[in-house]
């Protein structure tokens, strides 16, 4: 699935990002936040809310580009990040 043709809203991004992922990196700009998923909810003290803020974009949608690799997520664009891929 492409996200930047196929619009997927925030609540679904993070449905997904819960379902599938054991960890999640998200670039904002030149930072990289990472969380750490368990059994389906972010660990720490972290909440769902924080999770969304994070890989949800102005607009409400996921943030593009979104990519699984094994069972880690990485959302949005950094070089850096990419450059971990």
């Amino acid at each position: 699935m492409n996200a930047n043709k196929d619009k997927i809203d925030g609540k679904t991004g993070l449905k997904l990002v819960l379902a599938h992922a054991s960890k999640v990196r998200v670039a904002r700009g030149k930072r990289i936040l990472e969380f750490e998923i368990s059994d389906g909810e972010p660990r720490g003290e972290v909440t769902r809310d924080d999770l969304l803020d994070a890989i949800q974009g102005p607009s409400g949608n996921l943030r593009a580009p979104a990519i699984r690799k094994g069972k880690t997520m990485f959302v949005g664009f950094n070089d850096e990040l990419f450059e971990k891929l």
